[in-house]
């Protein structure tokens, strides 16, 4: 698809079709690769400033990273994105991003953290009735 979109000059598509295609090798174990094209997918949505996009590609490389065990880098995605979540409201996308960043928190060690990550996750959650959410909240937490 990402071919198609590239013909027909639909950036937007074609980061997407990268981006979709990144998910579909982490299921795969296959991170690297992953990299890759979620890399790709991040340079195209940065292009025509879709934002939210940005985001969405900033979590994708942040849990391929996680998933390789390189926490710090992970961690550093994870804010990069949250400061785009924030920037643009999106509290449902914030209460995943602290989510995640609990998680690569807590894998790197540093348990407190992660808890405190978690339990502004679930505060989120609570207040805008996401009750999925809050408990993967509870889960971390």
């Amino acid at each position: 698809m990402a071919i198609i979109y590239q013909e027909i000059g639909d950036r937007d598509g074609e980061g997407g079709s990268l981006g979709n295609l990144g998910s579909a090798y982490r299921s795969l174990g296959e991170y690297q690769r992953a990299i890759e094209f979620h890399q790709q997918s991040l340079e195209i949505k940065r292009e025509i400033g879709n934002r939210d996009g940005e985001r969405i590609c900033l979590n994708s490389l942040g849990n391929a990273y996680d998933s390789l065990g390189q926490h710090q880098r992970a961690i550093k995605l994870f804010q990069q994105s949250l400061g785009i979540i924030r920037e643009i409201g999106n509290r449902n996308a914030e209460g995943n991003c602290l989510n995640s960043l609990g998680n690569a928190h807590s894998s790197f060690g540093e348990y407190q953290l992660a808890i405190e990550f978690h339990q502004l996750s679930l505060e989120i959650f609570r207040e805008i009735g996401e009750r999925n959410g809050e408990g993967n909240s509870l889960e971390g937490v």
